[in-house]
């Protein structure tokens, strides 16, 4: 006697419809194991099956995690006073001293940075990222910014004076 759930299961493993699941099953008496093999034999069985699916995912994952880890571990985070090496930490340490101690971190690298340390990201392949140079580059066009603002600022007082009145620590500009 062949039950409905024999079919479901035999269903679930193979791309077959039900006529073919029960008649296969009838062949074999109801032994799932043995029609399996025999539909496997056709090229009928799934390969992506929910376990497999969900055990190559999981695969995935933890080989993507390691490879991550393990490049985390070559690329180095780097701070130098000429050619003393002051800090040399893997990136893997030094993101967990940013998560746990965030204050201290910021605090020494910008110590660092004002110091005249050279701090550098070296990465085991590709170029060596020189995070002074970053943020001297950032600074640097900040005050260009500020600068531009400022002239530009310059420029409007000068071009209408006839507009504005000095009142205490306050201009006003009425623009008509």
């Amino acid at each position: 006697m062949i039950t409905f759930e024999q079919i479901e299961k035999l269903k679930e493993l193979a791309d077959i419809s039900f006529e073919e699941a029960k008649a296969i099953l009838e062949k074999y008496d109801g032994d799932i194991i043995k029609a399996t093999v025999e539909l496997e034999r056709q090229g009928k069985v799934r390969n992506n099956s929910k376990y497999n699916k969900d055990s190559k995912q999981e695969k995935n994952f933890m080989t993507t995690l390691k490879e991550l880890f393990n490049k985390g571990q070559l690329t180095r985070f780097t701070i130098k006073r000429k050619e003393d090496v002051i800090v040399n930490l893997s990136i893997n340490f030094t993101i967990v001293l940013l998560i746990f101690g965030f204050h201290i971190f910021v605090i020494g690298l910008v110590f660092s940075l004002f110091s005249g340390y050279k701090i550098k990201i070296i990465k085991e392949k590709g170029p060596v990222v020189e995070v002074d140079e970053f943020v001297s580059k950032a600074s640097q066009n900040i005050k260009n910014v500020v600068n531009n603002m400022t002239e530009t600022r310059k420029d409007t007082k000068t071009e209408d004076k006839s507009d504005c009145k000095s009142t205490g620590d306050y201009n006003e500009i009425t623009i008509e």
